[in-house]
């Protein structure tokens, strides 16, 4: 009797230290971590980097989050890549003035603005009654779909835990930054290769990269330039990542500026407390998508989130809709 009963003491010892490592593994879920001011994002064990708490446009647009959450099915194909994969339009609202977000034209290198896109989409799918009734949005919230599925092996939505985890570009190598899936499937940065400035010799940072043959030499880039055209846009804005604390950076090609790029400017960075610029100043861009929508007179802004991890999204939808009420009184 003796005998059993330390065998029962035994086993319900094992049962409570199995549950209490269960727990200890599971407790970065629950557990508050502290805030770095530097990044903008809270430090959790075993996960590094995440984003903040969302709390407040979580509670204003009442979005849906978390894994189990699907891309619309409301979509139109506006190109296919260089490996044939479906590059996406989804639009949303019936007005005349229509705004534009496009997200991962760095595909896995610059993950988190797909992620921010797919935010977006979950706000205006669930909240349309967000979209003033003069506006539509167009998103395009994967432009280099063979990028992104070199790293994560999906060209759709996908969970972070499943991208490279750097913060900034200084932390990784040119070949690295090939590997995580900047460039297209032909290796060629789509960022250079637009109609503006174009030059046959690019880089980043300091690094030179491939700008293709010439401009539009790239289906990505040929399906957002056709559908730009297309859809004649009021405004246009482009996600990219990172700058510290995040920033808000203008377009221009030789120098001439689209009308009212200047004021969708600051309407987005006092949005979303992101400084703003009038030119992206760190190193030469030559083909710039943003800089070649001057040369056709609409107003385009690049947005740089403060990490490559971190996905903003409070601060970025605030602004995503401020920047819809503006172009709403136009």
């Amino acid at each position: 009797m003796k005998a059993k009963r330390s065998l029962l003491s035994i086993g319900f010892i094992v049962l409570l230290a199995v549950f209490a490592v269960v727990m200890v593994r599971n407790s970065w879920r629950t557990t508050v971590v502290p805030y770095d001011d530097r990044v903008g994002v809270y430090k959790v064990p075993e996960y590094g980097l995440i984003d903040r708490p969302k709390l407040e446009w979580e509670s204003d647009y009442q979005s849906l989050r978390g894994e189990e959450n699907l891309p619309p099915e409301q979509y139109e194909v506006i190109g296919y890549s260089v490996e044939g994969r479906e590059i996406r339009g989804y639009r949303y609202g019936t007005g005349d003035t229509k705004l534009l977000y496009v997200g991962a034209i760095h595909g896995g290198y610059e993950w988190n603005t797909a992620l921010l896109m797919y935010e977006l989409l979950d706000v205006l799918e669930s909240q349309p009654h967000v979209i003033p009734d003069d506006v539509q949005v167009l998103v395009v919230p994967v432009l280099n779909p063979d990028g992104l599925h070199r790293i994560v092996e999906i060209a759709e939505r996908f969970s972070p835990d499943d991208a490279p985890q750097f913060l900034y570009a200084t932390e990784i190598t040119d070949k690295e930054a090939l590997e995580y899936g900047r460039f297209n499937a032909r290796d060629i940065d789509l960022n250079r290769n637009f109609d503006c400035e174009w030059e046959p010799i690019a880089v980043w940072l300091h690094y030179p990269v491939n700008p293709g043959t010439g401009p539009f030499t790239e289906p990505e880039s040929i399906a957002l330039r056709d559908y730009v055209l297309q859809e004649q846009p009021a405004a246009a804005v482009f996600y990219h990542s990172a700058v510290p604390g995040g920033g808000v950076y203008g377009s221009s090609c030789g120098g001439v500026r689209a009308d009212g790029m200047s004021t969708l400017a600051q309407v987005y960075g006092d949005a979303a407390g992101y400084p703003q610029h009038e030119d992206f100043a760190y190193y030469a861009v030559s083909g710039d998508p943003g800089d070649w929508l001057a040369t056709i007179d609409i107003p385009a802004i690049r947005i740089q989130l403060p990490t490559h991890t971190t996905v903003d999204a409070d601060n970025n939808l605030r602004a995503i809709r401020a920047v819809m009420n503006h172009y709403a009184t136009q």
